[in-house]
């Protein structure tokens, strides 16, 4: 029996280690958009370990292709590229503190619509256990396509409505005072007057 006492705290302890080292994800869904060319932003956040941190631990986001898992960003204390779909290279980004946050949300950069799709994040703490990998977020990405915005029709300030207003009655005034003149003169007048009233001039005889 005094034997077995120490045993019994040894397993405890390591079930208490185990537990401080574990990390609460509350397996986010979520969905975002990003228009095309532009950058989006998936978020993903869980509960660090409390006490001692883990040794090794590694974040992956995943998107599911076809019947393929395929990995869009590694990272293993740093970004690792030898994981990365080719599609995904210099794309994405986390940042290095991410485990320490608590935010392993990832920027993808660029995005086109064959990046439409669901993402999937798995935060692994290593050494692996049973308990090691968690799948912490699921989220699903739209890509708009980009539209130009028609110019603004230029629009005349004040002043320059006014301007126009009296030219218009000025000229409007000189043709209502100028043509009955012209009618009774009109030998004279119309040979004066612009091509496109003359016929008007002659209509009259």
């Amino acid at each position: 029996m005094a034997a077995a006492a120490p045993l019994a705290l040894t397993g405890l302890l390591c079930l208490t280690l185990a537990a401080a080292a574990s990390i609460s994800c509350p397996e986010h869904k979520g969905a975002v958009s990003a228009v095309s060319g532009g950058t989006a932003r998936l978020p993903c956040n869980f509960s660090p370990p409390v006490g001692p941190p883990a040794q090794e631990a590694k974040v992956a986001w995943q998107k599911q292709e076809d019947e393929e898992e395929v990995v869009v960003h590694f990272q293993n204390g740093r970004e690792n590229g030898d994981f990365q779909h080719r599609r995904y290279h210099n794309r994405t980004y986390i940042q290095q503190d991410w485990f320490q946050l608590g935010d392993v949300g990832m920027e993808l950069r660029n995005v086109r619509g064959g990046d439409n799709g669901i993402y999937v994040c798995w935060v692994t703490l290593l050494p692996l256990r049973p308990d090691s990998q968690h799948r912490c977020c699921e989220v699903a990405l739209t890509v708009m396509a980009a539209f130009v915005t028609e110019p603004e029709p230029v629009a005349l300030s004040p002043q320059w409505n006014h301007v126009i207003a009296w030219i218009m009655f000025i000229v409007t005034v000189s043709l209502l005072l100028f043509l009955p003149i012209c009618w009774v003169f009109s030998n004279t007048c119309v040979r004066t007057l612009p091509p496109l009233v003359q016929p008007l001039m002659h209509h009259r005889y």
